[in-house]
């Protein structure tokens, strides 16, 4: 004790900084640490059998540098032979006090209960040596050998349910530092489906970090607030919520296990319909993939309470959040349907209309399942969410060219929602957006100037261009020109919108409201929606061949800007694919796709500086598309369909493979080239081909099987409906498109030295951009 004091008087004495010694906690006595602590002089707790200190550094490095022959052996936590049936004992300071440290009680009664599962296992006539076979840094209490303990064997229920709970095979590295059969036991009530609490706790943390625009669906303290109830209570969240939160929290967390992007791609491609040997239940819980695993448990606890109509809101909000991860796996056609079911939720619980009374000002009867708001904070979250949903009816609408699922305009009523500033860190009383969803300024006049509103405009703009250019490929359609009287209306109010777009918020990367480390998505997606969805109604009316066409004009300069604030998001160090939402890969693909048309049109015209300048443009997109896909499936299968474009393109004119510098992970390229034309045999690059949208997406019929006898422009002008006359629109995919000049098959030193140099000597027609 002498010795003690002498220490601290020394370092009391000098003037460095020192650690201060906290007396209240539990003190060990002597020797009474384990032997590896000991070794590396670290603080240990003494818990039997074995110390939490250990089982972090076994967690740890089994999660981080994986050795089977080291995992195996389980935790290495002993103590010396002559205290192995020896407590440990407390220092004087904690010999003097009766009470007990609760964390080591907790791991006395989690070794006690080990111990109990031993001898039940053997009583059962199970072996150990399997279980030490699989051992995993989560399921260290099953690998303790009984000790004295008399066997003890109660009277378990044959639960068809519960079976196998016990197996230490069934335990997930990702299922947290309790296992499965304790959770029951420290978290009564807790879902057998959900991840432990410390590990649901994570991936909410981790899903409102990596996705700030979440945070308008739910008020972010209040939802910790409800996390934070036991189980039972009617206010904690519905379990579909919480498991769609980890299933698109999944994708930005290293403490789970998810299936890469080529995993995913080619589960979809190799998808059979051969008949279930096992339940939905049953095929959920052996899933490897912890986001695919709650996505199926997501579908399964939506379709229980569906039919109960208990928390459809909470429902609804799942849905939404789950559009997410189905954007990050391109599930097209089960993202297409759970917006048709989105819609119809919307409209049942009243969220797309807001009238509350008779045109004679009589209390109106209520339509709406939900009943008003009782909170500014549960009114801005229900107006939030029907922007959602309006934004991603617009967004399948527009991917797919199919008509979307909302009601007409007149039928929706609902103001806009509020400054996300105000929601978040505002007070009780928060300030109603004056501008609802009809308001005839809405495009001219922005009261509340914040980026998800303006995402919001922007969809309901591109959910009219969806609709006016479907309207266009009726036959019957009465004006195909830029007279009709839709166009010129839509038309104006784009150029409102870009015109009137608020000075604050021009900047593009600008950081998240809230948030001092991320960039604004929303902003992002608001700036690309309106420029897309302007490309869309230019689209069916741009004329190639006719150089003062401003609606080809248009797009091209449309395509440029999405270009420009490409450049602003690369010229930053962060990661794409953690900054951009996957739902961003669908505006650029838009923009991309129409640089691949003007590349098409400069090689028809021999005009190789554009051609060269456009390709290298296009392989920016490319670059995007392939940081995108090193995460998520969308950003992969859009850099596919560009690479298709350009293959084809490149077939149809006899020009050698284009090889792409980038390219995401899991499809190497064996040879890779620069992104300048270049016709040198030697150079034809050895890509492999890279995924396609399915075939279940119009695109991916397109550019697949459906469209392989067409050319490109054919493919094309179709896709954008256009109204004019395709060139060689009769002709098949063999014959070329400028019938005045065939490309050789095979191409010579002298055939090389300019491509159409036996064209006519006409002047060359390109559209320019200074």
């Amino acid at each position: 004790m002498s010795d003690q004091h002498t220490g601290v008087s020394l370092l009391q004495s000098s003037g460095r900084k020192h650690r201060k010694i906290n007396r209240t906690l539990p003190q060990l006595a002597r020797n009474a640490a384990c032997v590896p602590c000991r070794r590396r002089r670290v603080k240990c707790d003494g818990a039997r059998p074995v110390c939490s200190s250990c089982t972090r550094s076994y967690q740890f490095l089994a999660r981080t540098q994986p050795n089977p022959a080291r995992d195996s052996q389980g935790v290495q936590c002993f103590y010396d032979e002559d205290e192995h049936d020896e407590t440990p004992q407390l220092g004087k300071r904690k010999a003097e006090d009766d009470s007990t440290d609760p964390r080591l009680t907790v791991h006395q009664l989690e070794a006690r209960v080990a111990e109990l599962q031993n001898a039940l296992q053997q009583a059962t006539g199970e072996t150990s040596g399997h279980a030490t076979t699989n051992a995993s840094p989560l399921n260290f209490a099953a690998q303790v050998p009984a000790q004295s303990y008399p066997p003890f064997v109660p009277r378990v229920p044959q639960d068809p349910t519960l079976r196998d709970t016990n197996s230490v095979e069934r335990l997930e590295p990702d299922t947290g530092p309790v296992n499965p059969p304790f959770t029951g036991v420290f978290f009564p009530g807790w879902s057998r489906r959900l991840p432990p609490p410390a590990m649901l706790d994570h991936l909410v943390f981790t899903f409102f970090n990596s996705l700030p625009s979440a945070s308008r669906l739910f008020h972010r303290e209040t939802f910790m607030a409800r996390l934070a109830l036991p189980p039972r209570h009617p206010d904690f969240p519905h379990p579909a919520l919480l498991h769609a939160i980890c299933a698109v929290a999944a994708r930005y967390s290293a403490a789970v296990k998810v299936s890469s992007v080529q995993e995913i791609v080619e589960r979809s491609l190799n998808n059979t319909n051969a008949p279930r040997q096992t339940s939905l239940d049953e095929e959920a819980a052996s899933e490897q993939c912890f986001s695919e695993r709650h996505w199926k448990f997501c579908q399964l606890e939506m379709r229980y309470d569906n039919c109960k109509g208990s928390k459809l809101l909470e429902l609804l909000q799942a849905q939404v959040i789950l559009i997410q991860y189905i954007c990050q796996t391109a599930k097209w056609l089960d993202g297409w349907i759970m917006v048709g079911a989105m819609t119809r939720s919307a409209i049942a619980l009243g969220l797309l209309d807001e009238t509350e009374q008779a045109a004679h000002g009589e209390p109106r009867l209520s339509h709406s399942i939900l009943p008003r708001p009782k909170t500014h904070w549960e009114r801005e979250e229900r107006r939030a969410l029907a922007s959602e949903v309006i934004a991603i009816d617009a967004t399948f609408s527009a991917s797919g060219s199919w008509p979307g699922t909302l009601p007409a305009k007149d039928e929706i009523y609902f103001p806009l929602p509020a400054s996300k500033l105000e929601f978040m860190h505002g007070a009780h009383v928060i300030s109603e957006n004056p501008q609802t969803i009809n308001s005839p300024d809405l495009f001219t006049h922005h009261p509340v100037e914040d980026s998800f509103v303006m995402y919001i405009k922007g969809s309901i703009l591109l959910s009219r261009v969806s609709r006016f250019v479907r309207l266009l490929r009726r036959p019957d359609a009465p004006i195909k020109d830029r007279q009709s009287p839709d166009f010129i209306v839509i038309d104006k109010d784009l150029s409102d919108f870009n015109r009137t777009f608020p000075a604050s918020l021009r900047d593009p990367l600008q950081p998240c409201p809230g948030y001092s480390n991320r960039i604004d998505t929303d902003l992002i997606n608001a700036h690309l929606m309106h420029r897309v969805a302007a490309i869309m109604l230019h689209e069916p009316f741009a004329e190639l061949s006719d150089p003062t066409c401003p609606s080809a004009s248009r797009i091209l300069v449309e395509a440029k800007s999405c270009l420009g604030v490409l450049y602003l998001i690369m010229s930053t160090t962060s990661d794409m694919a953690l900054m951009l939402y996957p739902v961003t890969s669908v505006w650029l693909y838009h923009a991309a796709r129409i640089l691949v048309l003007f590349y098409h049109r400069s090689l028809e015209v021999n005009d190789q500086t554009t051609a060269r300048t456009l390709l290298t443009e296009i392989e920016v997109f490319q670059m995007a598309f392939a940081a995108m896909g090193n995460r998520f499936a969308m950003g992969a299968v859009h850099c596919g369909m560009v690479d298709a474009m350009v293959r084809r393109i490149h077939e149809e004119f006899g020009l050698p493979e284009q090889g792409w510098r980038w390219s995401p992970q899991g499809w190497p390229t064996s040879q890779q080239q620069s992104s300048a034309l270049n016709y040198q045999a030697g150079m034809r690059a050895t890509n492999p081909r890279l995924p396609l949208l399915p075939g279940t997406h119009p695109d991916g019929m397109a550019w697949g099987e459906s469209g392989r006898q067409l050319s490109y422009r054919q493919i094309f002008d179709q896709q954008r409906a256009f109204v004019g006359q395709s060139p060689n629109a009769g002709y098949p995919f063999a014959t070329r498109l400028r019938t005045e000049f065939t490309p050789p098959t095979t191409w010579s030193t002298a055939d090389r030295k300019d491509f159409r140099s036996e064209s006519s000597g006409a002047e060359p027609r390109i559209w320019r951009l200074d």
